[in-house]
């Protein structure tokens, strides 16, 4: 009975350790799945904008609804001046930020030349000395040359932090954003 009892143990500890690493797998592979799903929602929304209009709410949309959060702003880039000129903005007061001075600010200069850069990112904690955080600065290109500056404000409480996938869906702006100018 006692050596029954030990087998069966045993087996309810195996099954359940296999249990929960295939739990594990199932989910870290949902995760991947729900990420390719996001990336490809993104470039799908922002290729198929009809106009300057329609490719703008694709990236309010993308940046909105798939990394998560409602204030962000596209400034063109006059790389001659060394600044960036409010082009639109959503969720953010436009009077507040109409333009960025790119000699005052050095990461700038880096994403004017196609770098992205991420709150956090080689332990910074300011992007740029905005008086309201910033989670992103993204290029935005036109036939590879630098247009624009997606810059994504406060991430909404619930996100916390930039992601991978979200890291990958700024690319896709990067991209494909250049409709919109």
């Amino acid at each position: 009975m006692f050596t029954r009892w030990i087998l069966e143990r045993n087996y309810i500890t195996t099954m359940t350790h296999d249990n929960k690493q295939e739990h594990a797998a199932n989910k870290s592979s949902a995760r991947q799945l729900n990420g390719r799903a996001k990336l490809f929602a993104a470039r799908m929304r922002l290729q198929n904008a009809l106009d300057r209009e329609d490719a703008l709410e694709a990236i309010r949309e993308v940046v909105a609804n798939l990394i998560g959060a409602e204030e962000l702003a596209v400034f063109k880039a006059d790389k001659q001046k060394g600044a960036l000129w409010l082009y639109w903005s959503s969720g953010v007061d436009p009077e507040q930020y109409p333009y960025l001075d790119a000699l005052q600010e050095p990461l700038l200069d880096e994403v004017l030349a196609g770098k992205s850069f991420f709150h956090g990112d080689e332990n910074r904690e300011r992007l740029v000395s905005l008086h309201d955080p910033v989670s992103a600065l993204v290029p935005i290109k036109i036939d590879r040359a630098i247009a624009a500056v997606l810059v994504i404000f406060r991430l909404l409480p619930q996100k916390g932090q930039m992601e991978l996938v979200d890291r990958k869906i700024c690319e896709a702006i990067s991209t494909y954003g250049g409709r919109a100018l």
